[in-house]
């Protein structure tokens, strides 16, 4: 599903999120969203642009807990301050395997094998930027 096909239905969306109206005031997500499409599926400061496409071909696409669908990709505020576009790639060295990606606010491109590699370097990074310990638990 590609956010530029989906359409509303007469708006009944609009006022379905709890926290929505918060979420579309911000002026920085208001800018990436006009440049990526919009999505009629909003949950809380969550925002999916697209639910991807299952891969059949590679066994690394799913686990005994998750799928993680080709292309799947969600925009996410994050403490209030930044904004961060989620997606699930396929690898373009192991074709086989996902390739997990967040993209800063500024641009900037954190990859990884999982969903937890990422968002352990986003953590660290954060960490540092705050003067705290530089190691990660777990």
């Amino acid at each position: 599903m590609n956010a530029d096909t989906c359409e509303t239905l007469g708006g009944e969306d609009d006022a379905s999120t709890d926290s929505g109206g918060d979420f579309y005031k911000d002026e920085v997500i208001q800018r990436i969203l006009g440049s990526l499409g919009t999505s009629p599926y909003v949950i809380g400061d969550l925002q999916l642009l697209s639910l991807g496409s299952i891969v059949k071909d590679s066994e690394y696409f799913q686990d005994d807990r998750f799928i993680w669908p080709k292309g799947y990709t969600t925009l996410r505020k994050f403490n209030s301050i930044a904004v961060y576009k989620m997606e699930v790639l396929r690898d373009e060295y192991a074709k086989i395997q996902p390739l997990f990606r967040v993209t800063l606010d500024n641009g900037e491109q954190i990859k990884g094998s999982t969903p937890s590699a990422c968002w352990k370097k986003i953590y660290k990074r954060m960490k540092l930027e705050n003067g705290t310990s530089n190691s990660i638990d777990g």
